[in-house]
């Protein structure tokens, strides 16, 4: 039997109760009853869903060397290192690293 979507409302279909995204199988006159869609069709999007969301603002160079020195652990730093390709940033990330590891020898050392 053929697949369908539900794509709006909620739908009862043999003594079970099927929500939009749920798939049911079912025959072409039965899913014509239940306003459903066939499933290699997409169902109906919400537009609310359809709005591009903005993707985070990239930090400036020297708003990324200064959140790098609010960092306390390596692995915080390592998060702004992750694809970066700006030299002063990766070496704001590297030195950081090296004092964060200095901090940690000079207490493990007390």
């Amino acid at each position: 039997m053929p697949k369908y979507t539900v794509a709006d409302g909620h739908k009862k279909h043999d003594g079970k109760k099927y929500a939009p995204g749920d798939v049911i199988e079912c025959s072409k006159a039965v899913a014509e009853r239940l306003r459903l869609v066939p499933v290699e069709d997409k169902p109906p999007v919400d537009p609310d869903k359809d709005k591009k969301q903005e993707l985070p603002k990239k930090l400036s160079a020297e708003e990324a060397i200064a959140a790098i020195g609010e960092c306390t652990t390596i692995d915080q730093v390592k998060e702004f290192f992750k694809g970066e390709d700006r030299v002063t940033v990766k070496d704001a990330a590297k030195a950081k690293i090296a004092a964060i590891k200095d901090a940690t020898k000079a207490a493990e050392k007390k």
